[in-house]
């Protein structure tokens, strides 16, 4: 089982508990005993695990391998699955997968998260998940060029990186009204 593999596995496992334990602090607490807060909370957290997660076991369905230009995939050689690339395992690392997966995890909850007790403390934090959903594209944008330059090494954690922080960018589109009402001292 490969890194990603592993990856989509224990984001799903904890978006699973968050889940459960969403709907039973939902529905065992009356509103008035404050189990909204928390279990809004627990919502917050549970979205961006859930994308993450689902996207990392959809993208590793059929393997782990995306090869590159010109390369014979190494489960359809004759010697099947047992086809292993010869090369140190220094070359097949993808730290940019990975950081686009961190990052597009953070700038969800950012973006879920209101920030500040004021308009601009607000409008700060918006600010910071928009770049920091940004910092996840690009991440994942380089960690898939690199991905398909060396034999698709962690091209799921990549492509999940970039999933979660076009979707933290995509939740802000719904802000830009409010922005526009802010900025013309409507708000």
């Amino acid at each position: 089982m490969d890194t990603a593999r592993r990856w989509g596995i224990g984001l799903t496992a904890v978006a699973v508990l968050l889940w459960l334990v969403f709907v039973i602090a939902v529905v065992t607490t009356a509103p008035e005993d404050g189990a909204n807060i928390g279990a809004g909370l627990l919502f917050l957290l549970a979205i961006p695990c859930t994308v993450a997660g689902a996207t990392l076991l959809i993208t590793t369905r059929r393997g782990g391998h995306l090869p590159v230009s010109g390369q014979q995939d190494p489960a359809l050689s004759p010697a099947g699955a047992m086809a292993v690339p010869a090369t140190s395992a220094g070359t097949w690392s993808n730290q940019a997968a990975l950081w686009a997966l961190v990052v597009g995890i953070v700038g969800v909850v950012l973006v879920l998260t209101p920030i500040g007790a004021t308009e601009v403390a607000y409008w700060t934090g918006v600010a910071a998940a928009v770049v920091i959903c940004l910092v996840a594209v690009v991440l994942g944008w380089l960690g898939l060029r690199r991905a398909r330059a060396r034999g698709g090494v962690r091209w799921h954690l990549a492509l999940a990186g970039v999933v979660l922080g076009a979707t933290g960018l995509g939740w802000n589109l719904f802000r830009i009204p409010e922005l526009i009402l802010f900025v013309i001292g409507d708000l």
